[in-house]
């Protein structure tokens, strides 16, 4: 129910709102690794560009291979150039 009123948030616009609730999602269920993901993304949309990598980085290695895997490497590669940028 959690994640799923994240979902909610994050379509409303409110990121700050979606990762209240996916958190309270990962602390009922730690192995769901699609919060993960949606956690990055969230952070990543308010600019917390370290968050956002490591939540990608920890969904990369919770999920199994695949497309999504490479997505949110390829997102975390990403921002780390971003932040590098700021520097």
């Amino acid at each position: 129910g959690w994640s799923a009123l994240g979902m909610v948030f994050a379509r409303q616009g409110d990121p700050e709102g979606a990762v209240v609730a996916w958190e309270r999602a990962r602390k009922i269920n730690p192995g769901f690794s699609d919060v993960l993901f949606n956690l990055g993304l969230a952070h990543a949309q308010l600019g917390n560009l370290f968050q956002a990598i490591g939540f990608f980085e920890d969904y990369a290695a919770a999920a199994p291979p695949g497309p999504k895997q490479e997505q949110a490497l390829a997102m975390a590669h990403r921002l780390r150039q971003q932040a590098a940028q700021r520097r």
